[in-house]
């Protein structure tokens, strides 16, 4: 049977406590394809690479896991209007991940204005 790998995806999360009470929460989602693609979404043909790189950066108050604030960075996208979701995430400041985040972020994040990828991010914690 032919086996070719021709997709990677790599999540990483690193958590840092720090003092005052405070969690401060790392994530990166890199999306690599091996061959030259089609990104059926544009109707665009995409050379071999990166597809997606996203960077997250939350601060988290302890006990009560209250987000703080939040920082993202899409080094590389396939399509420039994704960067918009990161004014969107922003709305995630000020919520506590307790039972009913996965909830809160679908709804903020996974609509016609969301990002997929961000999402899986924020919820990977």
């Amino acid at each position: 049977m032919k086996r070719e790998l021709i997709h990677t995806r790599k999540i990483t999360v690193n958590w840092y406590e720090t003092e005052g009470e405070r969690l401060i929460v790392e994530g990166s989602l890199t999306d690599e394809r091996y061959y030259p693609c089609v990104i059926h979404t544009l109707n665009e043909d995409s050379d071999a690479g990166k597809i997606h790189h996203i960077l997250l950066t939350m601060e988290i108050s302890i006990p009560l896991m209250k987000i703080l604030s939040l920082t993202v960075d899409m080094p590389t996208v396939p399509d420039a209007g994704c960067r918009d979701i990161k004014e969107v995430v922003q709305s995630l400041v000020g919520h506590r991940v307790r039972p009913g985040f996965t909830n809160d972020v679908k709804k903020l994040l996974g609509k016609e204005v969301g990002c997929l990828h961000l999402t899986n991010l924020v919820l990977w914690r």
